[in-house]
């Protein structure tokens, strides 16, 4: 054999023997031709992710895979938030129920169908892997309209000469434009035993949720003027019915009011495709209160502000319902009603409220109740 045989076969071997030995058993071997790539694998099916939180979900805005883990690789699934903007409208009647130390009644001010337009700032924002959502309201606005009725009552003679309980004056007073305030703010949990959602593709989905939060709210109720109703005595002190015994252009009571309470309560969310349906209901267990009570037209009182009562005995209820419809994947519209109600308990009134805290003589007691009912129009943002 030549002497260049052996290096070629030595060569040949590695390719010419396994290719044959393949042969044999039908696996074809790549002869270089360009082939077609392989078809993709077919994508996996959506599945609800139990704990997400509710918004109107559109049926080009599939939830994401139930098997992906959060994680800071998709960050678009550990927070869902949202803000939205609201006008609300409402109407509101404060109370203010003066007595003695025997809880002998001495006035009471009813400041009745106040109207008032608020803008409303909202804001959510959910951690999603602790079930955990954050909720918030900021609303500013003005009252309008309405009246105030002030009556005073004689303690033993002591006020005007008549025997207790009659109502020696009673006067109308219209009520002026003032400012109000308040925020909300609740902590909700969202735990998956409380977390339904339809299977076969109907995309209705019902969650509740416990909350946990707190509210502050000031208020002002400005009156003007004094006109002459009908009282116990004829008119003996104010005048006959109907008589103007204070201009009505100038200022005669202010009431400046502060609500701080805490909210405990149950949130309910029902999401159809496009439509959300939410509504929250709260207790308020427990709070403090205050309320600073100016008589411009009493100069005998002293300086403003004549009285002020306070109480950490707040109790009360609020509630409200929302409907939403989801324009495109981000976007919403809202309407809705809502319905708060307060009371002070039992609230200490002291008076010369200008004077230190220890040299305040005490007044009496008071009692004070807020009801108000409105309903809102907004606008809604999620990303």
């Amino acid at each position: 054999m030549p002497a260049f045989i052996l290096p070629v076969l030595l060569l040949l071997t590695p390719w010419v023997f396994p290719a044959a030995a393949l042969a044999e058993t039908g696996t074809v071997i790549w002869d270089g031709t360009p082939t077609a790539r392989p078809a993709p694998a077919a994508p996996r099916p959506y599945v609800v992710v139990p704990n997400r939180p509710i918004r109107p979900v559109s049926a080009w805005q599939p939830p994401a895979p139930e098997t992906e883990a959060y994680s800071n690789a998709h960050g678009d699934e550990l927070w869902q938030n949202s803000v939205g903007l609201r006008v609300v409208w409402a109407q509101s009647n404060f109370t203010h129920d003066l007595r003695d130390d025997a809880l002998v009644p001495i006035s009471k001010l009813a400041f009745t169908d106040s109207q008032r337009t608020m803008l409303e700032l909202t804001a959510t924002a959910a951690y999603l892997p602790t079930n955990l959502e954050l909720r918030s309201r900021l609303g500013l606005g003005m009252s309008d309209g309405g009246n105030l009725d002030n009556e005073d009552y004689d303690v033993n003679g002591v006020y005007a000469g008549y025997a207790t309980g009659v109502k020696y004056s009673d006067a109308r007073q219209p009520l002026k434009p003032a400012t109000l305030g308040y925020a909300v703010g609740d902590l909700l949990w969202h735990p998956e035993a409380l977390d339904w959602q339809s299977r076969d593709g109907g995309g209705l989905r019902v969650r509740v949720s416990p909350l946990l939060g707190l509210v502050a709210w000031q208020d002002h109720y400005n009156s003007k003027g004094a006109i002459c109703q009908a009282d116990d005595v004829g008119g003996a002190i104010c005048g006959a019915q109907g008589t103007v015994i204070v201009p009505l252009q100038d200022k005669s009571v202010r009431h400046r009011v502060h609500w701080l309470g805490v909210r405990v309560g149950t949130a309910l969310d029902v999401n159809l495709n496009r439509l959300l349906w939410r509504t929250e209901l709260a207790a308020v267990p427990l709070g403090y209160f205050r309320n600073e009570d100016s008589h411009y037209i009493r100069s005998e009182l002293g300086p403003t502000p004549n009285f002020i009562d306070t109480s950490s005995g707040v109790y009360g209820m609020m509630m409200e319902s929302m409907l939403a419809y989801q324009l495109t994947p981000a976007l919403s519209v809202e309407a809705g009603l809502r319905y708060w109600g307060l009371n002070s308990g039992k609230a200490e009134t002291v008076a010369a409220a200008q004077l230190p805290s220890a040299q305040r003589p005490k007044a009496g007691f008071s009692y004070n109740d807020v009801q108000q009912t409105g309903g809102w129009l907004g606008l809604g943002y999620s990303f």
